[in-house]
């Protein structure tokens, strides 16, 4: 009897044994290895984010070695929408443009700026020139018998007139960094093929410059061709 209670005090003594390990193990060891899991997750995600900056920095130094390209860019689409109105690039554009196309300007004015408008219109393109058509019909001029007139940039700032309220269906004005400068052109010309000339020198830059109306009537000296446009400014914020 005695040497069964003995047996039974030695497997007790096991069993409490092993239960202090298996909470030694639980207490101490688990925390452990469940920290070091955490670790080696951020130490993953460290790795990821390293990767990525690594694409980044790579980028930029493509972007580095071409940056005289990227500034050449970044010039010229600055001067197509410059951050303020540079009225006198509009006038020399138009100077330009009747020039070449042998017309005389009669007036060319700019209306104060105003909020940029989204133009809904079917096939509406702020940067493309309206095509001139025939006579009393919208759009057009002729070819001039003398020199264009030279524009004055300080001329007087008016609205434009007969504009086509359809060309510029209303829509919700966008606050800065974007407006919009009206500008009213007219010119006198000979034949519809010089008018579609200057239409189309108006498109051809640096600055950009949208027609939103054109409307061409008999003259005594030829035609006389009436455009409303719009000039961009995009200020840099």
């Amino acid at each position: 009897m005695m040497q069964l209670n003995r047996q039974i005090i030695n497997l007790l003594g096991v069993v409490v044994v092993a239960a202090i390990l298996a909470a030694g193990i639980l207490l101490g060891a688990m925390p452990l290895y469940f920290e070091s899991r955490a670790t080696q997750a951020q130490a993953d995600e460290v790795a990821r984010a390293s990767e990525m900056q690594e694409v980044q920095v790579q980028a930029l130094r493509r972007d580095a070695e071409r940056i005289d390209e990227i500034e050449a860019d970044l010039a010229a689409l600055r001067a197509q929408i410059p951050a303020d109105p540079r009225l006198d690039d509009v006038f020399a554009l138009v100077n330009r443009a009747a020039q070449s196309a042998g017309v005389t300007i009669s007036s060319a004015m700019a209306s104060d700026p105003e909020p940029w408008t989204k133009r809904t219109a079917p096939g509406a393109d702020p940067a493309a020139p309206a095509a001139p058509a025939a006579p009393d019909q919208p759009a057009g001029a002729a070819d001039a018998s003398g020199e264009a007139a030279p524009v004055d940039p300080a001329a007087g700032a008016t609205a434009p007139e007969g504009a086509d309220a359809a060309a510029i269906p209303p829509a919700a004005a966008q606050t800065a960094p974007e407006t919009q400068v009206p500008v009213s052109i007219v010119v006198v010309a000979g034949d519809t093929a010089s008018a579609a000339r200057f239409a189309e020198a108006l498109g051809d830059g640096p600055r950009l410059l949208g027609i939103t109306h054109a409307n061409m009537t008999s003259a005594t000296d030829g035609y006389t061709l009436t455009l409303d446009a719009l000039a961009f400014v995009r200020t840099e914020q």
